[in-house]
């Protein structure tokens, strides 16, 4: 069950990867580094408002995506706490992991920028991952955060505190929780879904990434990538 659940949930993530290719291929090394958050723990009851069961998977997903990065990178921060099963399939990185506390993502963002500084002191660029799996949930203001073991990750934390301190030349963002728009985006945890024109939605589609880098997404070479990604992470569900 764990073996399906972690290829389900890491193909998104090897597309992410894959399309970071191209920083390296415009002619311009790039070094890629990553922080890596994975969070069973429910919220406190009178943080979320209400009482949710802990997850199950959060620790494998961070896991597995940190495994994968490791094959192209060396400066990648785990930030999870594994159960035992979690680490019976990866009893590397238990060794490895913090806790998923906001001191260490302070941590860890810290020692990110220090190395894309020194990225772009030697002439090269960098690709930066943020990924997050476990709890959304909303904090006594209304706000919607990313749960963490002491507290959470607000839109106003995820853009003054984490992306604001990484001068890289590509982030990207990888979330798997509740809410996640209303973190990434200044939304509300109470925002409602409204119609819209055709006529709207090509206007926002026209300032999207997707409209203006359509044909670059998914070209025959990422999906190349995509595919031998998959393979490998068969190859490793089925042990």
């Amino acid at each position: 069950m764990k073996a399906e659940l972690r290829l389900q949930s890491l193909l998104t993530a090897a597309a992410a990867i894959a399309l970071a290719a191209p920083a390296a291929s415009a002619g311009v090394p790039a070094d890629v580094h990553a922080l890596v958050i994975g969070n069973n723990q429910a919220p406190d009851g009178d943080l979320a408002g209400t009482v949710v069961p802990p997850l199950r998977f959060a620790d494998d997903d961070a896991a597995a995506f940190f495994d994968l990065l490791s094959k192209i990178s060396s400066d990648n921060h785990l930030l999870t706490v594994m159960d035992a099963e979690t680490q019976a399939v990866w009893p590397n990185l238990a060794a490895v992991a913090r806790p998923p506390t906001m001191a260490e993502v302070r941590t860890a963002v810290a020692t990110i920028a220090d190395r894309v500084k020194d990225d772009r002191r030697r002439g090269r660029q960098s690709s930066v991952f943020m990924f997050f799996s476990g709890h959304g949930a909303a904090s006594k203001s209304g706000d919607p955060i990313f749960t963490l073991a002491d507290g959470g990750i607000s839109n106003q934390i995820l853009y003054e505190e984490i992306l604001s301190k990484i001068p890289a030349d590509y982030v990207h963002v990888i979330i798997d929780a509740c809410n996640a728009e209303g973190v990434v985006r200044p939304r509300t945890v109470a925002a409602q879904p409204v119609g819209i024109s055709a006529t709207q939605a090509d206007a926002i589609l026209s300032r999207s990434t997707l409209r203006r880098f359509h044909r670059s997404l998914f070209s025959p070479p990422t999906r190349r990538k995509i595919g031998e990604v998959r393979e490998t992470l068969s190859r490793t569900c089925e042990r």
